[in-house]
């Protein structure tokens, strides 16, 4: 997915430019997916702002759907794309929460 960027600068450390390709994919999913919720969100909020609007809620609410799994797919796509070199974030706060709460349901 790596596309061209400003500066076409090669590597010699194939590691740098591993690294510096999935830089420029997180970027480019990013960039499209965080465009397409912006998008939807707008237009959402316009529709808000005409009586007819609020006759059409259901779309509204399908609208708030298509962001949220949106949200849910970029943040799945740049994951993984940052797991391919060892690089993702790990919560360890979310990680002990949910440990606690599979031993909570253990003793339960």
């Amino acid at each position: 997915m790596a596309a061209q960027t400003k500066s076409d600068k090669t590597s010699t450390n194939p590691e740098v430019e591993a690294l510096r390709n999935k830089i420029i994919d997180i970027d480019a999913l990013s960039q499209s997916g965080f465009s397409q919720i912006e998008s939807i969100a707008h237009l959402a909020l316009l529709s808000l702002q005409t009586p007819d609007g609020y006759r059409h809620i259901r779309d509204i609410a399908f609208a708030l759907e298509a962001i949220r799994h949106k949200a849910q797919d970029i943040q799945s796509c740049i994951n993984s794309t940052a797991e391919d070199v060892d690089c993702n974030y790990i919560d360890e706060s979310k990680h002990l929460r949910m440990n606690a709460h599979r031993e909570f349901i253990r003793e339960a």
